[in-house]
């Protein structure tokens, strides 16, 4: 079953998998906070992951950082 799953992950178009993502994220809409090394934290609505696969807080996206529900 996990063979089959990560199978199928890796052959979904990656559109269709951010529409996934973007179903499915446990924050969506959402006041969250995202830490980055050695810069303030950014607080505002999750708002999904863009096309690029950046995390859209906002109107502002991010590739790296740790997010949080605040």
């Amino acid at each position: 079953s996990l063979v089959s799953n990560v199978f199928s992950f890796a052959t979904t178009p990656f559109d269709r998998l951010i529409k996934d993502i973007n179903t499915k994220l446990l924050w969506q809409d959402k006041t969250v906070t995202l830490n980055q090394d050695g810069q303030q934290a950014i607080t505002g609505q999750l708002r999904g992951v863009t096309e690029t696969g950046a995390v859209k807080i906002d109107q502002s996206t991010f590739y790296i950082g740790e997010l949080r529900n605040s």
